[in-house]
């Protein structure tokens, strides 16, 4: 996990399970106001489906961005107009 976040795809972060659905959770420390995000997947080129929820507590989460239905085949950095405060982000 600790490669999940370090800016580096040579060291990237992979599910310990084949199992579906795969995560993985970031807690940033303290709640903050998050508009956007953005993620290198190992394969740029091939298409992505994911969602990133965010939570105050680690307990209730909300869809900060659905990704789910749409094969991202870009660098995604998605964005929202109203920021939201969260603790924790986690893609799926």
């Amino acid at each position: 996990p600790n490669n999940a976040a370090d800016i580096n795809n040579g060291t990237l972060w992979k599910a310990s399970s084949t199992a579906y659905p795969q995560w993985v959770q970031v807690d940033l420390g303290q709640t903050r106001p998050i508009k956007r995000t953005e993620i290198d997947f190992q394969f740029p080129q091939l298409g992505y489906r994911y969602f990133i929820s965010t939570s105050v507590d680690g307990k209730n989460w909300s869809i900060f961005m659905d990704r789910a239905k749409v094969s991202a085949y870009r660098y995604p950095i998605d964005e929202v107009a109203k920021p939201v405060n969260a603790r924790y982000i986690k893609v799926t």
